[in-house]
């Protein structure tokens, strides 16, 4: 099966600038992907009706607790979470942020 990209979301990807990634010690794929390609800077997407997609105009690194892995934080979904690239296998997973586990501590690692 062949996923293609429309022309408009295409010219709607802003690579960020090598120099402002570099310090994040990405892996090689994830550094070329988003310093050749990069992501759309802007909101307007949805999911599915009501389930907004904002970028990041500037991606981020956290640990997270449970999955006990480092992750680039990229896109907000609004109360459905964050869209992160996991840093070791670079797979895409929505994760929620900022709730709490079922004894109470946060699921964050600062």
């Amino acid at each position: 099966m062949t996923i293609e990209i429309s022309k408009e979301y295409k010219a709607s990807l802003v690579p960020f600038p090598k120099e402002t990634l570099e310090a994040l010690d990405l892996p090689k794929e994830t550094f070329e992907f988003l310093t050749e390609v990069g992501l759309p800077p802007h909101a307007g997407y949805e999911i599915t009706p009501n389930a907004p997609l904002t970028f990041f105009d500037m991606p981020n690194i956290k640990k997270h607790a449970h999955l006990q892995n480092t992750f680039l934080d990229i896109a907000s979904m609004d109360m459905m979470g964050e869209l992160t690239i996991d840093m070791k296998t670079q797979e895409v997973y929505q994760i929620q942020k900022g709730r709490a586990d079922s004894w109470g501590n946060s699921v964050e690692i600062p």
